[in-house]
């Protein structure tokens, strides 16, 4: 449980505060939750201006003056750390730090950012909850360190021998605390009541089971047991392997759902696994824990499983926040080839990589690697061809050679899966990929894709670019707000940086039809015609920008973010390092222009799908087509800093 003031001595009230009769509390799981779901770049753009450097961000420590960037931000890992003063932390640190509150503030600040509800007094039951999910957890702490002394007992005979056949060593079973549990009735739940557990939480827990006449005895008997832990490394349940030959008995036996346990947020082997899928930008999918335990003692430790459910979309978004790319190395049975198809169906909408490892059959990660060795397992692995290979390779073998019903099935099936992608600009690749392998003209497969049916659930649009306070948009994004992030960036060049609206004017030709929103080019045009009228127009906006009106309200809320006047922009409040401004307008250039194009080809999209002749069709694809080219350029000229090639008078900036 968390209070608010308890990591911060001073005594503050307002609207995330406390007051002295009203004690604000946290319960520790929502903190996780809130954790959990927070983009470290998105909560710390809006205070420092990041640029992206490979894959970390960099910027200006605003903890410390100085003019070098030295302050880095890791959204693999969802951490910040400045190389200059030495300060680094989370989310909720940053915020904690640089809007100097206390932690409890911090979580408010930031759940309500996420749309996540906290109450202002927590009740008595969700209290009551916390402490639950603490002793839970407590429970089950205690029980990985039972069952694993078992394991070392004349009972764990039956488990050592299970781990000696798949060659798991010493240190691979301590590491992975594996354990054993015993084969008679009770004894789990003896020794757990005797150290003090109460018969009420051991069942919560999952280690008891209670029938309808009150009787008490184990969860799990005579089986080999796998701890599984939370993405912090804390037992949160447990599976437990069948040591029997009996064909009647269930292979495997996990958890049940329970407080602490969401088999659909939890990934097998993910707390040792979170570095190593960021460092290596890629994370290793597979069927079973044994499988998972094999594949780290055999040197992949970027490896990670669901737990007694199939691939979930939580699960796919757990490993999206530390890497881009999923190698799916899947059981080569039926169930596996079914797991892999559901994995691609989700992976793809929620902008991942996909790549298939496909296994000889009746092999598993487990037995292959013990049959082939780590060798031949990383070649399957570095040789994994894309999610369309595999599909298409996986219907030739279940369709009827040359049956056009069929085949015309099969390619409706991979467009709406590519139309799945969020990212539009990575549509034609996809097609065309797909046009090689069918043989097939690119055109008629992007007439196609144009008509394909959206899915029916809404996917959230991930930022193709990063830039200074904006996100490149992707194609059929909803429409923008009142202003966007791009053109307020825009503004606030102009308004705030000594010969900003200079270079503006100059060395980017912005006028207001730069601009998308009609708010920003009223406010836009308004500041030029101030600027010849007045040699100190920013003043004079300052002064007469007094109304309620939108144009004065945007006007107000830039310049008082930026602070008093100065004949240096250097003076102000502004997150712009000098050398990054030329990219900085760039970039929110770009960025604008990148909205305009997907407006456009959406239009052509609809226009598509009345086009009255094919000939028609052609002539539309050709123009999204030659938009797509337009759009890659800006966007590469944005993520390569090489603007230069498409606003040649940039590098006249007086600023850059």
């Amino acid at each position: 449980m968390y209070r608010s003031g308890s990591h911060n001595p001073r005594n503050h009230t307002g609207s995330f505060g406390t007051t002295e009769s009203a004690i604000a509390i946290i319960p520790d799981y929502i903190v996780e939750q809130i954790r959990e779901q927070v983009n470290i770049v998105e909560t710390i753009r809006p205070h420092v201006h990041l640029v992206q450097r490979g894959r970390n961000y960099v910027g200006l420590c605003p903890f410390h003056k100085e003019k070098t960037p030295s302050f880095n931000v890791s959204e693999e890992r969802n951490l910040f750390k400045c190389f200059g003063c030495g300060r680094s932390g989370d989310s909720i640190a940053f915020i904690q730090e640089h809007l100097h509150l206390d932690f409890v503030e911090a979580v408010r600040h930031i759940a309500t950012s996420l749309g996540i509800s906290i109450p202002e007094n927590v009740s008595a039951e969700e209290v009551a909850n916390a402490g639950k999910r603490e002793a839970v957890l407590k429970v089950l702490a205690e029980a990985v360190e039972f069952y694993h002394g078992v394991l070392y007992s004349s009972d764990g005979a039956p488990a050592q021998n299970f781990y000696k056949i798949r060659n798991l060593l010493p240190e691979t079973i301590e590491q992975f605390s594996l354990g054993a549990s015993p084969a008679a009735w009770d004894i789990a739940t003896t020794y757990m009541q005797q150290h003090g557990f109460t018969v009420d939480l051991l069942v919560e827990a999952g280690i008891s089971v209670q029938n309808e006449d009150g009787r008490v005895y184990d969860r799990f008997r005579g089986r080999a047991m796998f701890p599984i832990r939370d993405h912090l490394g804390r037992a949160v349940g447990f599976s437990g392997r069948t040591l029997s030959a009996d064909p009647t008995t269930a292979k495997y036996i996990n958890s049940p759902q329970s407080i602490v346990f969401d088999k659909g947020r939890i990934l097998y082997g993910l707390d040792k696994a979170r570095k190593p899928i960021a460092e290596r930008g890629m994370a290793l999918m597979v069927e079973g824990q044994v499988d998972v335990i094999a594949m780290h003692q055999a040197g992949f430790t970027h490896c990670v499983a669901t737990s007694g459910t199939a691939v979930t979309p939580d699960h796919v978004r757990m490993i999206k926040k530390y890497a881009g790319t999923m190698v799916l190395v899947y059981d080569a049975d039926d169930a596996g080839r079914k797991a892999m198809q559901r994995a691609i169906g989700l992976a793809l909408p929620e902008g991942m990589h996909v790549r298939c490892a496909t296994l000889p059959t009746g092999a598993d990660p487990d037995s292959f690697l013990r049959e082939h060795g780590n060798k031949k397992m990383e070649d399957l692995i570095d040789n994994a061809p894309s999610w369309m290979h595999y599909l298409v390779e996986f219907y030739a073998s279940n369709t009827v050679p040359d049956n056009p019903v069929q085949q015309g099935r099969v390619l409706r099936s991979l467009l709406t899966l590519i139309r799945s992608i969020p990212d539009a600009l990575q549509h034609p690749f996809h097609v065309r990929e797909l046009a090689g392998l069918f043989h097939l003209p690119e055109e008629t497969l992007l007439a196609e894709l144009a008509g394909t049916k959206q899915p029916e659930k809404p996917m959230q649009q991930p930022q193709t670019v990063r830039t200074p306070r904006s996100a490149v948009p992707t194609a059929g994004k909803p429409q923008p707000p009142e202003i966007l992030p791009a053109e307020r960036a825009l503004l606030t060049a102009a308004l705030t940086i000594e010969n900003g609206l200079t270079d503006l004017l100059n060395a980017f030709n912005c006028t207001d039809e730069t601009f998308i929103s009609p708010l920003a080019r009223a406010v836009y045009r308004r500041i030029v015609v101030c600027s010849d009228d007045y040699p100190d127009f920013r003043q004079h906006l300052r002064e007469s920008a007094i109304t309620n009106s939108a144009e004065d309200k945007i006007i107000q809320s830039i310049l008082s973010a930026a602070g008093e006047p100065s004949s240096k922009w250097s003076s102000f409040d502004v997150d712009i390092p000098e050398k990054e401004t030329a990219r900085f307008l760039r970039d929110a250039i770009g960025t604008m222009q990148v909205y305009k194009i997907d407006a456009e080809i959406k239009t052509l999209k609809e226009q598509t799908t009345a086009a009255q002749t094919e000939s028609d069709r052609k002539v539309i694809l050709h123009s999204i087509s030659k938009l797509l080219q337009q759009r890659f350029e800006i966007i590469t000229a944005i993520q390569n800093n090489t603007g230069s090639a498409l606003w040649p008078d940039a590098d006249s900036a007086s600023v850059s």
